[in-house]
């Protein structure tokens, strides 16, 4: 899986972090900032140390892919700034 999969028909994108690099705290202050969105679930594939979330905004966004790369930037801020 590519770290921001996006399925249009469904209305869902998959945003796939490495847990070696970032951390479950910042993943989930950066859910709770993202919720107004629409609803996001979160997993955690410990085999390979990845957090997967899915976000299934509340309108039919076409925008799905800048929706991940979005998230991920966030987090990634987080990261930096802690």
């Amino acid at each position: 899986m590519d770290s921001v999969q996006t399925d249009q028909d469904e209305n869902i994108v998959k945003v796939k972090l490495n847990l070696d690099f970032y951390s479950v705290e910042d993943v989930l202050a950066a859910t709770k900032d993202f919720f107004d969105l629409g609803q996001i679930n979160m997993a955690v594939d410990d085999k390979n140390n990845n957090v997967i979330i899915t976000i299934s905004p509340k309108d039919k966004a076409d925008r799905l892919e800048t929706i991940g790369y979005e998230f991920c930037n966030y987090v990634l801020g987080m990261t930096k700034n802690r």
